[in-house]
C-alpha cells in the first residue's frame, strides 16, 4: 500500500476541525497529568455534545456512581488519537479488571489500548451472524470493501491497520476513600452499513465510574 498516494476526503467542517487540531498537535506536549474528573479532560476543537446518547448510557444508573459525557466529531480517528495521546500520555497496556493501589487523593498511571478494524466478511441479512456462510447469506458486506473505503480516506496508524476503538483508562482515589475509574474512549463511526463508503466521523466518550464506595 502506498501511503503517499492516500488522499483523505473531508467535509468543510472536518477540515476546520482538523486544521484546529493540527495547530494543537504542533504545540509542545503537555506534562503527563491525568485529569481528576471527566469535566477536566481536554476537548479537541470541533466536538459536538450528544445529550441523547448520554441519557441512553445513563439510563438505569446512579448518577452518584456513574457519569458520562458523549461527543461527536468529524475527524480522522488517527488524528483524534494523536491529540489525546499527546495530552494524556498513557502507556500501552492490555485492559484488566484489577484496580491498582492508589493513595487517598492520588491518581494511578494512565494506560491505553487500541483495537483495529478487521476485514472478515459479514452477513447483513436480518439476524445474520458475523461471518455467516456465503452459501446461505443473501446480502453480504465484504471485508475488501471495508478496507478499500478506509484506504481511500484515512492514512493508517500502521501499515494495514486502522484504529477502530482507542481507550485511555486511569483511576483516582478520593479523600473519602472512594476509588473512581476514569475512561476516554474513541469509537470510529464513519463506515456506511454496507462498508462501501467512509466519512471521517468519530464518537468520543468520557466516563467516570465509582468502583469502590467511600470508606468514610
Amino acid at each position: 500500500m502506498n501511503l503517499g498516494a492516500a488522499r483523505p476526503r473531508f467535509t468543510s467542517a472536518s477540515r476546520t476541525s482538523l486544521a484546529a487540531a493540527a495547530v494543537l498537535f504542533g504545540a509542545a506536549t503537555l506534562a503527563a497529568q491525568a485529569p481528576p474528573t471527566i469535566t477536566q479532560i481536554p476537548l479537541v476543537p470541533g466536538t459536538v455534545r450528544e445529550y441523547e446518547a448520554e441519557n441512553e448510557m445513563m439510563r438505569g444508573t446512579d448518577p452518584k456512581m456513574h457519569a458520562v459525557r458523549v461527543y461527536k466529531i468529524e475527524a480522522s480517528m488517527e488524528a483524534l488519537f494523536s491529540y489525546y495521546q499527546s495530552r494524556l500520555v498513557g502507556r500501552l497496556a492490555q485492559p484488566t479488571d484489577s484496580a491498582p493501589v492508589v493513595d487517598d487523593g492520588g491518581t494511578s498511571p494512565m494506560t491505553y489500548w487500541l483495537t483495529f478494524h478487521t476485514f472478515d466478511d459479514q452477513c447483513m441479512d436480518p439476524g445474520g451472524a458475523t461471518g455467516g456462510s456465503t452459501q446461505t447469506c443473501k446480502v453480504m458486506r465484504k471485508g475488501k470493501d471495508k478496507r478499500n473505503s478506509l484506504d481511500r480516506v484515512r492514512i493508517p496508524f500502521a501499515k494495514g491497520d486502522w484504529i477502530d476503538v482507542a481507550t485511555f483508562t486511569w483511576y483516582r482515589r478520593e479523600m473519602n476513600g472512594a476509588l473512581v475509574k476514569l475512561k476516554v474512549e474513541m469509537r470510529d463511526t464513519g463506515l456506511s452499513p454496507n462498508w462501501k463508503r467512509y466519512d471521517p466521523k468519530e464518537r468520543l466518550i468520557f466516563e467516570s465510574t465509582v468502583v469502590e464506595p467511600p470508606k468514610r
